[in-house]
């Protein structure tokens, strides 16, 4: 039942920990990480019933990484504090119904980072500032149809991260341009086709205007930026087969941004790497578990590269591929 993962430091040494969202188990699922790649043995946090995505930051301030989950069911955010040993459940926010996807970022210019969140059963986006405490909901805002993933990225250069969200009932990918004080202006919505499952930002051919990629449901596509938050025909690329979940990184340390995508179809992991003009050339594909529905990207093992982690919803497993220096 793993829906989620994230990468952070939870303990407090120097090397980065991995957590789980198991809704099955109704739990977020610690594994401890040593600095080389391995983790040790399963620690076990109950959270709401039903969650289903989770971000990581210090959301209080009091030095030790705190967890924000989803409840599907009930319709909220939890938060829950880090102790260095721990996550107990302090306090939740409204959300609306069918609370899914979460992003983590400093929305509203305190240094302190917020929450953003979807609600897809009620079409709903809402950012919850940390400040003064975890978490103060804002006034919500209607999405598409179905929403059901988000990201953050500045896609039109003033420094303001900018809300992408997609709708697999609309089949659109909206984005929201940010002003940097918590709000966000209206959803402007781009046909992709149904199956859209999630969509990510950055500038990917060196032009200085933000580009989008997003998993559909047969391909990834690409759509160059145009314009401030304007965007071209999609187009496909690579194979892989229902994509589910991607980030945009760099991932050979050459300075421009390059594809890491689950691939549901196959069950595999899809490495894309660019030529700095937002053209791909896809590495061989990488065995993941059974229902590869989340990825997260960091250096595990502290060589200075990106490695990546899948979380496997069926087999309830992390896949971890660690990167060639």
């Amino acid at each position: 039942g793993v829906l989620d993962v994230v990468i952070a430091n939870f303990d407090g040494d120097p090397a980065l920990d991995l957590l789980a969202v198991s809704v099955y188990e109704g739990a977020v699922v610690l594994r401890v990480g040593n600095g080389d790649g391995e983790f040790g043995a399963r620690e076990v946090f109950l959270t709401s019933v039903g969650p289903n995505a989770g971000v990581a930051a210090d959301f209080d301030g009091d030095g030790f990484t705190d967890v924000a989950v989803t409840s599907a069911p009930l319709g909220h955010v939890a938060f829950m504090r880090g102790t260095g040993s721990g996550f107990p459940v302090v306090s939740t926010t409204p959300l609306g119904t069918g609370a899914s996807a979460i992003a983590a970022a400093d929305l509203g210019g305190s240094d302190r980072l917020d929450v953003i969140a979807l609600a897809t059963d009620d079409d709903l986006l809402q950012v919850q500032l940390s400040d003064p405490a975890p978490f103060v909901g804002l006034a919500p805002i209607p999405v598409a149809d179905g929403p059901n993933a988000i990201s953050l990225a500045d896609l039109n250069e003033d420094d303001n991260l900018d809300a992408i969200v997609t709708s697999g009932a609309a089949g659109t990918v909206s984005v929201l341009l940010g002003s940097g004080d918590g709000g966000f202006g209206p959803p402007n919505a781009i046909d992709v086709g149904v199956g859209v499952e999630a969509a990510v930002g950055g500038d990917i051919n060196g032009d200085g205007i933000g580009d989008l990629i997003v998993a559909a449901d047969l391909s990834l596509l690409r759509l160059f930026g145009t314009d401030v938050g304007s965007f071209g025909t999609a187009a496909p690329i690579g194979g892989a087969d229902n994509p589910w979940d991607l980030s945009l990184v760099d991932l050979d340390r050459d300075g421009d941004l390059d594809i890491a995508a689950t691939s549901i179809g196959d069950e595999t992991l899809r490495l894309m790497i660019n030529d700095g003009t937002g053209t791909f050339a896809e590495e061989p594909p990488i065995a993941s578990g059974d229902n590869p529905y989340s990825l997260a990207v960091a250096d595990l093992n502290e060589d200075g590269a990106l490695d990546i982690v899948c979380g496997n919803f069926a087999s309830g497993t992390f896949t971890i591929v660690l990167a060639n220096p």
